[in-house]
């Protein structure tokens, strides 16, 4: 499967990027890292203005990792690149 920033939730699944929204400023409720596989396994997202959105690093084989941005969420801006994703993949939920 490949990269989807135009559903809610966003699906992430292949590392590299810029990838566009289609929006300029994004609103971002929570981040989940789904299925990391091994111990040591990282996911590395950022937006435009490297900023991190989030940087995962996986503890717990296949124990997946959340990020809350609180009620009122966080603003990060588009493009968005997945710079890594060594496994699983990334679930962006906005406002």
């Amino acid at each position: 499967m490949a990269n989807n920033l135009q559903r809610d939730p966003m699906f992430l699944d292949t590392a590299g990027g810029p990838g566009s929204t289609g929006r300029t400023t994004n609103i971002f409720k929570s981040v989940e890292w789904v299925g990391p596989l091994a111990v040591g396994n990282r996911a590395y997202l950022y937006d435009n203005d490297n900023q991190v959105v989030c940087d995962f690093t996986c503890d717990v084989a296949k124990r997946n990792q959340i990020k809350y941005f609180g009620d009122k969420g966080q603003v990060f801006e588009g493009p968005f690149t997945l710079s890594i994703l060594d496994s699983g993949y990334l679930l962006v939920s906005r406002v």
